[in-house]
């Protein structure tokens, strides 16, 4: 999951419901991988028992999703500064900035702190010192071959995933990496060819778009590639922004079952485009899948056309406030209690309503010490984005 700004005036509840529920699908997922026996080792699996194992495999077709989301809002919140002629490249700046460190920062530490605890509890469990059966999820090699001091300042700096691993065991962190490149990028090419700008401003935006694509290109890690490739999927939330008038014009002229039929149709189609993904995962599945997350969000712009449904959607919608300290500490308080719990891979639980109850049981504790970290963190954020305001920042740009 990314840091994904809410979008500007009224809450648009049905959004924020989607943004959670693709958080809590990507801790499934983890929890899974860590916790749940490969569905490759199950004997004869049951109907019921194949469809928990596609449920609790979206993990990464959520995050593109979340991709989808960020570009909507954040591009969508450039778009809009443009044309306004109000963009200022360091209220930008420290906005995104102080949106990505103020949990990022905390989750780093917590992150070594976990480790470190999980790693005096049980220094020979598969967790902690290594095992292939975690499919890349975890270090193969151990957990500390990647909590060194260059892991720890090129996390900090979003460079996970392109010159340095992800911190220790939290792998999910590479996907902050590539939100910061889209939120650095997408500006810069937009005021290169945007009507109006000045000499200067295109020039500056030239070399920001240079310096970021041989950042990326210059990567020696192979996640280099994966941030380029997933760039579109992003991109493709903005271009739903830059058409939200029309899109918005069209959907209120129809009724509302239409619309309410429109907005289930559109996310069956992400729902079985993301189930095809989790078994092709092709770049090309991933890219229909952004692009019918992205039709479904265009027919969600109006919001759930039924009061009673704004109704049911609004807990969930709140739960979203959170959804980014979600994504950022699961996994080293996930990898903890496996270590505890089932530190060997091959302990690991066969399906049972035993075993998806401890689950749900673990999922809603995990959810529980985000919350208290969202708290402690991100619920700051407009408090200390206010208090940057009040700081002379750059010119806008003309």
């Amino acid at each position: 999951m990314t840091p994904i700004e809410k979008p500007s005036g009224r809450v648009n509840l049905a959004m924020n419901a989607v943004r959670f529920i693709a958080a809590v699908l990507v801790v499934i997922f983890h929890l899974r991988t860590l916790f749940i026996e490969d569905y490759s080792q199950v004997v004869d699996p049951s109907p019921v028992t194949t469809g928990i194992y596609a449920f609790a495999s979206l993990g990464h077709q959520a995050v593109i999703v979340f991709f989808v989301l960020s570009g909507y809002w954040v591009g969508g919140s450039v778009i809009r500064a443009l044309q306004q002629e109000r963009f200022s490249a360091g209220v930008y700046a420290s906005a995104r900035l102080v949106r990505l460190w103020l949990v990022l920062v905390p989750a780093i530490a917590l992150t070594l702190m976990l480790d470190a605890i999980g790693f005096a509890a049980r220094p020979q469990s598969d967790i902690y010192s290594g095992s292939v059966a975690y499919h890349s999820l975890l270090p193969a090699e151990g957990v500390g071959s990647r909590s060194g001091p260059g892991e720890v300042i090129g996390n900090a700096l979003f460079l996970q995933d392109v010159y340095v691993q992800p911190l220790g065991s939290n792998s999910p962190l590479w996907s902050l990496a590539a939100e910061f490149w889209y939120y650095v990028s997408f500006p810069a090419l937009l005021i290169l060819v945007w009507r109006g700008v000045s000499i200067r401003a295109r020039a500056t935006a030239a070399a920001v778009v240079f310096v970021a694509v041989a950042a990326i290109a210059a990567g020696p890690l192979e996640g280099h590639a994966r941030v380029a490739l997933l760039a579109p999927t992003w991109a493709i939330g903005a271009a739903v922004a830059a058409m939200r008038g029309p899109v918005s014009r069209k959907l209120l002229s129809m009724s509302r079952l239409s619309s309410t039929i429109l907005q289930v149709g559109l996310g069956m189609l992400v729902l079985g485009a993301a189930v095809v993904d989790s078994r092709v995962w092709s770049t090309g599945t991933t890219y229909f899948l952004a692009i019918a997350t992205a039709l479904w969000l265009a027919s969600l712009v109006v919001d759930a056309p039924y009061p009673v449904v704004g109704r049911a959607l609004a807990p969930i919608s709140w739960s979203a406030e959170w959804s980014y300290s979600l994504y950022a500490i699961h996994m080293p308080v996930l990898t903890l209690i496996a270590a505890l719990l089932v530190p060997r891979a091959s302990d690991r639980w066969a399906i049972s309503p035993l075993t998806v109850g401890l689950c749900a049981v673990l999922t809603l504790s995990v959810m529980a010490v985000a919350m208290a970290f969202y708290f402690c963190f991100e619920r700051n954020t407009n408090a200390v984005r206010g208090f940057l305001r009040r700081i002379p920042n750059s010119a806008v740009v003309s």
